[in-house]
């Protein structure tokens, strides 16, 4: 599936789909982890999803759950 990918950077609604849908696999679909490698016009980009933090401890991750409980409705 090769779709035009819209240009610039994501608007407050699609960040917050984007949040939405993460969730959702991440409840859903996700098992242990999830490795991911998606190409950008600099350099490849690396995404680690797992149910454990890699690298860091847990306090040096955003907390998704706070920043959408202070969007507006």
């Amino acid at each position: 599936m090769s779709e035009a990918q819209p240009a610039g950077s994501l608007s407050d609604a699609e960040f917050t789909t984007f949040v939405n849908l993460l969730q959702r696999f991440s409840e859903h679909e996700l098992d242990q982890f999830q490795l991911w490698r998606l190409n950008t016009t600099y350099d490849p980009v690396y995404i680690n999803i797992g149910r454990y933090p890699v690298g860091a401890s847990p306090q040096n991750y955003d907390d998704l759950d706070a920043w959408r409980a202070a969007q507006p409705d």
